[in-house]
């Protein structure tokens, strides 16, 4: 984009065309600020990223998250047990291969 707009200045000549004859007029205009808003401000209400935060409003069957714990839990509580068929056929599988 630049080696355009250098060439264009650079080479005006005797018989200059209209873009080389206006060129600075077209690449050097004043412009306003980009307008820096966000469209999500004062959304702190809703999880980032959620359908209620995209509307800014509460989405059905949205549950806000709890509050931050001051002490940690017992790790107990991220122990996942797996009910996925996945895992259903591999007990079955490994209960079958033992017997």
């Amino acid at each position: 984009k630049q080696w355009y707009q250098r060439r264009v200045a650079i080479t005006a000549g005797e018989n200059p065309s209209p873009l080389e004859k206006y060129a600075k007029k077209f690449f050097m205009t004043s412009k306003p600020p980009p307008n820096l808003r966000s469209t999500f401000k004062n959304r702190d209400e809703y999880q980032l990223g959620s359908l209620s935060h995209m509307l800014n409003s509460n989405a059905i069957g949205y549950q806000p998250l709890p509050s931050f714990p001051e002490v940690a839990p017992d790790s107990s509580v991220r122990t996942v047990v797996d009910t996925s068929w996945a895992a259903q056929a591999r007990e079955s599988r490994s209960s079958s291969a033992s017997a």
